[in-house]
C-alpha cells in the first residue's frame, strides 16, 4: 500500500493503523509501520481496513488517508479432479473436466497427455485451454491427461490436477466360439454345453444367445447355454452375441453351432430262428 501527500507545513510523517471493519474508529496502530509504504501481511483470511495517518512537524497539521480493503482468501484447491475412464476404439467418451474452488480471480487452463503419469516428457495440448478436454478414442492405447490452472491475481500461483489415464481398448472379439456341429439321436442331449469366450472390450459383458433364425432363446443369458434334449430329427442352430456396457463397444457374435439329430438306429438284418443237433 502507497500513499502520499502534499501541502502542509514542515516534515510529514506516517503511521499505519489496521481495524477489521470500515472504520477509522476502533482502529490498531501497526507498530514501527511509518514509511510511506505499507505490505499487509497475506498469512491470516479474511477482510481487513488499513488507512495511513499523515502527520507534519507543524502543529496542525496532519489527515487521515482513505481506508484500503484487503481481502486475503484461502488458497485455491481442486474441488473435482479429472476421472479415469475407458472406452472402446472409436467410441464416444465422456469430457474430462477440473473444478476448483477458493482463490482470487479466474485461472487460465491448460490440459497436457503423457504415456506416463508425470509432467516429465508431457506434451501441451493446443487449444485445449477451458475446464473441460474430450480425448480422442482412435487409437489402441493407455494416455494420461492433466489439467494445469494458472492464477493471475492474488498471488494465488497454479494448480496442477491429478493425473486421469484414459484406456482405449479394441472392440471385443470372441476367442471361443461353440463347437461348429455335433449330432446325436433323437431323444438324445448334448454331451456339453454350448460355450464361448472373448477377448478386449470394456465393462460389464451381458450374453444373449439365438437359434439359428435370430428367435432370442428366453433365459439364456451365460456364457454357456444347454438346448434341452431334441425329439424330433433335424438340423438346429444356435449363436450368441456378446454386448459390452463400456463406452462404444460393438456386440461380438459367434459362429453358428449346428447340432444335428437323427432318428434312433433300425435293425435291419434280424438273427432267425434255427435248430441245431446237440
Amino acid at each position: 500500500l502507497v500513499v502520499s501527500a502534499e501541502g502542509g507545513v514542515g516534515t510529514f510523517e506516517y503511521q499505519w493503523w489496521v481495524n477489521d471493519v470500515a472504520s477509522i474508529s476502533g482502529a490498531e496502530i501497526l507498530s514501527g509501520e511509518t514509511a510511506a509504504t505499507y505490505t499487509p501481511p497475506t498469512d491470516q483470511v479474511g477482510t481487513f481496513y488499513y488507512f495511513c495517518e499523515v502527520t507534519q512537524t507543524e502543529e496542525g497539521c496532519g489527515v487521515f488517508s482513505e481506508l484500503a480493503q484487503i481481502t486475503v482468501v484461502p488458497t485455491p484447491v481442486i474441488s473435482s479432479q479429472p476421472m479415469p475412464d475407458s472406452v472402446c476404439v472409436n467410441g464416444f467418451i465422456d469430457a474430462l473436466f477440473v473444478e476448483f474452488e477458493e482463490g482470487v480471480g479466474e485461472p487460465t487452463y491448460q490440459w497436457f497427455s503423457n504415456s506416463i503419469p508425470s509432467m516429465a516428457g508431457a506434451a501441451q495440448l493446443l487449444g485445449e485451454t477451458g475446464p473441460a478436454y474430450t480425448p480422442p478414442t482412435d487409437a489402441v492405447g493407455t494416455t494420461w491427461y492433466t489439467v494445469v490452472l494458472n492464477f493471475s491475481e492474488g498471488g494465488c500461483g497454479s494448480l496442477t490436477a491429478d493425473w486421469a489415464d484414459v484406456v482405449v481398448t479394441p472392440s471385443p472379439v470372441i476367442v471361443l466360439d461353440p463347437l461348429e456341429t455335433d449330432t446325436i439321436c433323437v431323444g438324445g442331449s448334448l454331451l456339453l454345453p454350448l460355450n464361448v469366450a472373448y477377448n478386449d472390450g470394456t465393462g460389464e459383458a451381458s450374453y444373449q444367445w439365438y437359434t439359428g433364425d435370430g428367435s432370442e432363446i428366453a433365459g439364456a443369458s451365460e456364457a454357456t447355454y444347454m438346448p434341452p434334449g431334441f425329439d424330433v430329427p433335424g438340423t438346429f442352430e444356435f449363436y450368441v452375441q456378446i454386448s459390452l456396457d463400456g463406452n462404444g463397444c460393438e456386440p461380438a457374435v459367434s459362429q453358428i453351432a449346428e447340432v444335428v439329430v437323427v432318428a434312433d438306429p433300425v435293425v435291419t438284418l434280424q438273427p432267425s430262428d434255427t435248430s441245431y443237433c446237440q
